[in-house]
């Protein structure tokens, strides 16, 4: 199962590297260096082992810079709220398990007129001898369609015409990690927004599991803060 090629998609990084030749050309070169900062450690993320486990706060961080870079080039469309219990931290869970169902939200919190609040916890959860994790992600937006919902819940394929198919590769993945140990319920908020209510047993894993690998153009950032492969794909001079 190759399951990065469903996490790479080329237009998401140019968009990134188009909004960071954007804002050197008017000027604005810490927006810049965030971007390339933040899609950098994004990448970083992607491009690592995927068949490897990973430990739930390395999640959480490409989570919050996904969301992150979204906020860079739309402003205050959402806010957001993650919490990881100290309990909890070095669990590993398998990668984009989380991320997964932060971007099916951001998306969707796009298109809204409000602004809605996206929100992860990660809390340690005791099933009698065994000690589980609770992963709670949750959104104030408009709730996943009905039919979806209703498909979600029986453990039917969503992923119809293109559409859903990182959920439903996530799902496969949860099912051959997990088997039967573990336990993921979908809802809708009587308040609104949509729930992704995620159990699983608690594992860690290895001091190899806390390294990020970091990608070439990180370690060659001028002194602007931006890397050397946007100076290449836009023909910038070099510092």
């Amino acid at each position: 199962m190759d399951y990065l090629k469903i996490q790479i998609r080329p237009h998401f990084y140019m968009n990134c590297l188009n909004f960071i030749y954007s804002m050197i050309d008017f000027g604005q070169y810490d927006h810049a260096k965030s971007m390339s900062r933040i899609t950098s450690d994004y990448l970083a993320y992607i491009f690592r082992n995927t068949s490897e486990m990973v430990p739930v706060t390395a999640e959480t961080n490409h989570c919050e810079n996904y969301l992150k870079i979204l906020l860079l080039r739309y402003p205050e469309k959402f806010t957001y709220y993650f919490e990881v219990h100290e309990e909890v931290e070095n669990a590993v869970i398998f990668p984009f398990l989380i991320q997964v169902f932060v971007e099916n939200a951001a998306k969707h919190a796009l298109t809204l007129e409000t602004v809605p609040l996206i929100s992860v916890t990660v809390y340690p959860e005791d099933r009698g001898d065994e000690k589980y994790v609770n992963i709670y992600i949750s959104d104030t937006g408009n709730g996943f369609p009905e039919e979806t919902l209703q498909r979600l819940k029986a453990g039917e394929d969503i992923s119809e015409h293109g559409k859903h198919i990182g959920i439903e590769n996530c799902l496969k993945r949860f099912r051959y990690y997990y088997g039967d140990s573990g336990e993921i319920h979908f809802d809708n908020s009587p308040l609104g927004g949509a729930i992704v209510d995620i159990h699983i047993p608690y594992r860690t894993g290895g001091e190899e599991h806390e390294t990020i690998y970091k990608i070439v153009f990180r370690n060659h950032a001028d002194s602007s803060g931006v890397s050397w492969i946007c100076r290449v794909l836009y023909g910038l001079p070099h510092l």
